[in-house]
């Protein structure tokens, strides 16, 4: 592109499939055990296990046709009973680890709406056994549309005891679309093919300047990522921020405490995978001009980030950036006016753009105003395994390509993730491979 990010985005779609898979998924995960027996419930919402008996694949075998015995071992690993849970703690299956627990840290992710419950209750599942069951974080979900109370209380219990809150991030749509100014209205209208007046919905795809297709939906989380987050209310009183996608899970136990790194070296960014895709274009290199008095074309890795500066004659700025699915930050420093200037910048093209994203906005005012404290956790002991979208992630600070090797079922039941982690508090959230029993 001639400017903007790129990088796999993520487009977030809506279709009757889609509800009616998330519909059944929330009616299995409150069913008893019995319940599931009566109704002849697969275990998975997602897929039919297979199951062996007689040293025979059956698949698609429901509950029903298990033994007593075997139904009963299945639907404990399956089902979200509070009581069998708890009695499954994932302390009586793991050391506790002596981790401090620092002052003004939250954990934060953001979702479009309540329909990403499931996802979330398995990113905390396997975020608690990893790390926060020893701290205990605050956690934040901001969330463009208003959830029911019913599924805040369903992502309560699966994090507690830390304290949860669901925050609504933005007015709906419509009064977004009227404070606009006319000259936004027509642009908007025109780059989401639609006349002027006709109804816009979060799940319009509209195009980008720089041709890229995003719905509105994510367009508008990448600008409060990359901008509206840092001086949001709900975060004031916190000075670091444990941002976790909603599709990340930490299924190794994490053996060194990243913010003990974090706090210990008064970090700006502390990053598990670098670069991640980039953004070109040459207004960020009048932005950085502007605010750093600093014209720079691109941004290198090693032993922390560096910016690098413009050849005059023939440069064009190409900026590697920081993977956005998982970091830690300080939010004071991104808090500052010079900082504030470059994101607004950024995020004030038009409204609803994706062009420059929460990737860029981490990773260009670390590499300008304080490279030396922008790290990976990789060069500084933090060495476990974190899952992104399925794949594991193997971090390659200072390379230009990552790593995917093994999805999530392979490397649960067949590379040790289940026996590091304590797994049966979080095998609901992992069917079994196709014929395969743990």
């Amino acid at each position: 592109f001639e400017n903007g990010i790129d990088n796999d985005a993520q487009i977030m779609i809506t279709t009757e499939e889609k509800h009616s898979s998330l519909e059944k998924s929330f009616k299995h995960d409150n069913l008893s055990s019995k319940e599931i027996l009566e109704q002849k419930i697969p275990f998975s919402s997602e897929e039919t296990i297979a199951v062996t008996q007689n040293n025979k694949s059956s698949e698609g075998t429901t509950v029903q046709e298990l033994s007593e015995n075997e139904a009963k071992k299945q639907i404990e690993a399956h089902t979200l009973n509070e009581t069998e849970i708890e009695a499954k703690t994932i302390q009586n299956k793991l050391q506790q680890k002596n981790f401090t627990r620092y002052e003004n840290v939250v954990i934060v992710s953001k979702v479009h709406w309540g329909e990403d419950l499931t996802r979330l209750r398995k990113m905390f599942c396997f975020c608690n056994a990893a790390y926060n069951r020893h701290v205990h974080y605050d956690i934040i979900i901001f969330t463009t549309l208003p959830w029911r109370e019913q599924q805040i209380e369903q992502l309560k219990k699966e994090v507690a005891p830390s304290n949860l809150q669901v925050i609504v991030d933005t007015p709906p749509l419509e009064e977004r679309i009227a404070s606009m100014t006319p000259e936004e209205k027509e642009y908007l209208y025109s780059r989401c093919d639609k006349k002027p007046g006709e109804n816009i919905t979060w799940f319009h795809h509209c195009k980008e300047q720089n041709g890229q297709v995003n719905n509105l939906a994510y367009a508008w989380q990448s600008v409060f990522r990359a901008y509206h987050i840092y001086n949001h209310p709900a975060l004031l009183k916190y000075k670091y921020m444990i941002w976790f996608d909603s599709d990340v899970n930490c299924i190794d136990p994490w053996s060194t405490d990243p913010m003990k790194v974090m706090i210990e070296n008064d970090l700006v960014i502390l990053f598990y995978n670098f670069p991640y895709g980039k953004s070109r274009g040459p207004l960020l290199r009048e932005w950085a001009k502007e605010v750093y008095d600093r014209e720079v074309c691109g941004v290198t890795y090693k032993k922390h980030l560096k910016a690098r500066d413009c050849n005059p004659k023939k440069d064009k700025a190409q900026i590697l950036q920081v993977h956005g699915f998982h970091h830690i930050t300080n939010l004071d420093f991104y808090r500052e006016s010079k900082q504030q200037k470059l994101l607004k910048l950024m995020t004030s093209v038009y409204p609803f753009s994706r062009m420059w994203d929460d990737q860029i906005g981490v990773t260009l005012p670390a590499a300008l105003a304080a490279p030396e404290r922008a790290w990976s956790y990789q060069d500084h002991g933090l060495n476990f395994t974190v899952l992104h979208k399925e794949k594991i992630v193997i971090g390659r600070a200072g390379k230009v390509k990552t790593a995917f090797l093994f999805d999530v079922k392979t490397y649960w039941y067949h590379k040790g993730g289940r026996e590091r982690l304590g797994g049966e508090v979080c095998d609901r959230f992992v069917p079994y491979p196709k014929g395969e029993l743990p």
